[in-house]
């Protein structure tokens, strides 16, 4: 069962927007949509959290090695932005947050995010995509939290295909690696074994050809056998154990009751 306090929503759209931030900036964004109330209309100028501490516990690191890389990330943050395409084909270029402060003394990110992002990460009905934080917590490259956010997307179905350049414009390399076997190598294969290594899911990926030249990839993946998250909702995986123990000792006892009345 999943911890709502742990789990990122995005708007299938936000999912495939072309933008590129460092590792620990995703990770202060994803960190901040977790503490997102979806129910209900949030607006652009809440403040929300995020610590070195919660951030050592989330990675299973020591905290003192966070330090520079938070306030890095704190002060690079408001000058990132995302691109996406709308329904009438054109553009829409936003930043993804308004406020951006590192406070030293309390080792902690404040961030609010900007108008424009708020209706793809708050009451969404239809055509979003969710996962557990503590699923991509051990990922140590910025293209495969990303490549990861795409196969949750199709997660029911288990198998996506996204054209070379696509893949490109969502990650914004369209600049870098020019040679495809250098992005298939440092982008694409990279992001299948950290994935394989540090998530959830097993992935496989076919480099689909047009021709002589590969034009596509396929990822094909399959959720591992369960197992318990090295984090700290070990707790509340224990108690929702607990919680399923004693609803299935309910059920047992109320159909032993019933079978007992009819005979």
């Amino acid at each position: 069962m999943k911890s709502k306090v742990n789990l990122v929503v995005k708007d299938n759209d936000l999912i495939k927007a072309g933008y590129r931030l460092t590792l620990m900036e995703q990770r202060i964004v994803l960190m901040a949509i977790t503490q997102l109330n979806r129910a209900v209309t949030v607006d652009h100028v809440t403040l929300y959290r995020v610590t070195v501490h919660d951030m050592a516990r989330a990675l299973g690191v020591a905290s003192d090695n966070l330090y520079p890389a938070l306030k890095e990330a704190a002060e690079n943050l408001f000058e990132r932005k995302f691109t996406i395409i709308l329904s009438d084909g054109k553009p829409l270029v936003s930043r993804w947050v308004d406020s951006s402060r590192y406070l030293h003394s309390e080792g902690a990110v404040e961030i609010s995010f900007s108008q424009t992002v708020m209706p793809y990460l708050t009451q969404l009905k239809e055509r979003f995509t969710c996962y557990d934080f503590f699923d991509i917590a051990n990922l140590s490259s910025m293209y495969s939290v990303r490549i990861y956010e795409l196969m949750m997307q199709w997660k029911t179905v288990g198998v996506v295909e996204i054209k070379v350049g696509e893949l490109r414009e969502m990650l914004e390399l369209t600049d870098r690696y020019s040679r495809l076997a250098e992005f298939k190598r440092n982008v694409v294969d990279t992001s299948i074994k950290q994935i394989n290594e540090h998530t959830p899911y097993s992935v496989t990926c076919i480099a689909n050809k047009q021709g002589r030249r590969i034009n596509s990839f396929t990822f094909r993946f399959c959720e591992k056998q369960k197992t318990v998250r090295k984090s700290e909702n070990k707790k509340s995986i224990s108690k929702d154990s607990e919680i399923s123990d004693r609803a299935r000792q309910m059920r047992e006892e109320a159909i032993a009751a019933t079978t007992k009345t009819r005979g």
